[in-house]
């Protein structure tokens, strides 16, 4: 399993706080989580991607803890985050509202996210 860097610990913990603060439960997903369970030196990642049990009304008060706190979101990519120590992590809401309509339209950018269970992609959540 490849380990994380000291700073993707120093944002998870940070994100971690945040998210306990707003009541809301996150998991990793995606090749990191992979990692954790299967040794696959071929696969590599370069972030983290995170789901929050949050739907996207709840998801603008993580949005501005998140800043708050130093966070930076990308301006096309409203997933993306980079933490205050430098890393890149994608924040995927993850409420049940969300789950049940299998898709993230999100707000600023109209980008819609569908998911694995209603697509066939590689991701949870995959880019329309």
């Amino acid at each position: 399993m490849t380990g994380l860097s000291s700073s993707q610990i120093d944002d998870m913990r940070s994100l971690q706080r945040i998210c306990a603060s707003q009541g809301a439960e996150l998991v990793i997903i995606g090749a990191v989580a992979y990692q954790a369970f299967i040794d696959d030196h071929y696969r590599h990642t370069q972030d983290i991607d995170v789901a929050v049990a949050l739907d996207l009304e709840d998801f603008s008060n993580l949005r501005q803890s998140l800043i708050a706190e130093g966070w930076k979101q990308a301006a096309n990519l409203e997933q993306r985050w980079r933490g205050p120590a430098n890393s890149f992590i994608d924040i995927l809401p993850a409420g049940k509202s969300l789950l049940a309509a299998k898709a993230i339209t999100w707000p600023e950018t109209g980008m819609i996210m569908y998911s694995r269970t209603a697509s066939r992609g590689n991701s949870p959540w995959d880019c329309a």
